[in-house]
């Protein structure tokens, strides 16, 4: 019996999903199943506004910070920050607004 390489495969488009899907930016039968019509597509301009809005500044106090976390964004395993609900590493972060 050979394994396959999951890298040759692309990930379910979910962020902490780790199932593999035919093409890129599907979303996997688990998930499908799962969360059903719950899902929907996100249009660009969602996407856009979403990303405009800058996120508040958080004070020392409220800096929660762990090792071997998956960020949201790359989905690798890091020391990330818990920004607004979700683990980020260093290098995803985007800076505070000034």
């Amino acid at each position: 019996m050979t394994e396959v390489d999951p890298q040759l495969f692309t990930g379910c488009v979910l962020a902490g999903c780790s199932n593999i899907v035919a093409a890129d930016g599907e979303i996997c039968s688990q998930c499908r199943r799962i969360f059903g019509d719950t899902i929907r597509p996100v249009s660009e301009r969602e996407r856009a506004e979403t990303t405009e809005h800058p996120r508040p500044a958080a004070t020392a106090a409220q800096v929660l910070t762990r090792r071997n976390q998956r960020c949201w964004l790359c989905e690798q395993r890091r020391t990330c920050t818990r920004v607004g609900g979700q683990w980020e590493c260093r290098d995803c972060t985007l800076p505070a607004p000034a």
